[in-house]
């Protein structure tokens, strides 16, 4: 099950990027490890297949309050504003990330050009006891940025000095592209 709600989740993020909120038809279901790390990189494949505008009222969700919701020690606000706007602020004590914040207005392809770009990221010592679970089984340092000694390790470096935040603002929009509908605030 766990399988279906990631590809799931992808494809929704995809749908999100490319501001697709009705979709017709779904692919052919089939699990490839090389499709399943693109998943959320890729939105191209709508381009492709083809879209079509439809002359018809859009739904979303309209923040007309402050919102707070607290978990653990994680925060999240959503508040009214005239745009769709993410912000994501994170702290974290080791070196090679620290304190890193980003705000975007979703218009245009800022999500293809700025966001969907931003690899996960992990923590070598991480590494065995996520293959252990049967997890990032078919993972490198193309796809994620892995951090050892403070530092990351990928021969390229960062795509973006700020690829940590981008990273946690992208995993923030998966989260609420499951709502299928855009969302008008920050």
């Amino acid at each position: 099950m766990r399988e279906r709600r990631t590809l799931c989740l992808g494809f929704s993020l995809q749908a999100a990027g490319a501001d697709i909120d009705r979709i017709g038809r779904l692919w052919h279901r089939q699990r490839n490890h090389r499709v399943e790390r693109r998943r959320s990189t890729d939105t191209g494949r709508f381009e492709r297949t083809g879209i079509v505008h439809q002359n018809a009222l859009r739904n979303g969700l309209l923040i007309e309050r402050p919102i707070d919701v607290k978990l653990g020690g994680s925060y999240a606000r959503f508040q009214p504003d005239t745009t769709s706007r993410v912000s994501v602020e994170i702290e974290f004590e080791c070196a090679a990330i620290g304190k890193q914040g980003l705000s975007v207005e979703l218009v245009d392809n800022v999500f293809q050009r700025e966001i969907a770009p931003a690899r996960t990221f992990g923590f070598a010592y991480e590494i065995q006891h996520l293959h252990d679970q049967g997890l990032a089984l078919g993972g490198s340092v193309r796809d994620a940025v892995v951090i050892d000694q403070g530092r990351a390790v990928n021969p390229e470096g960062l795509r973006f000095s700020d690829e940590f935040a981008r990273r946690k603002l992208l995993d923030c929009l998966g989260n609420l592209a499951l709502t299928s509908a855009p969302i008008y605030g920050h």
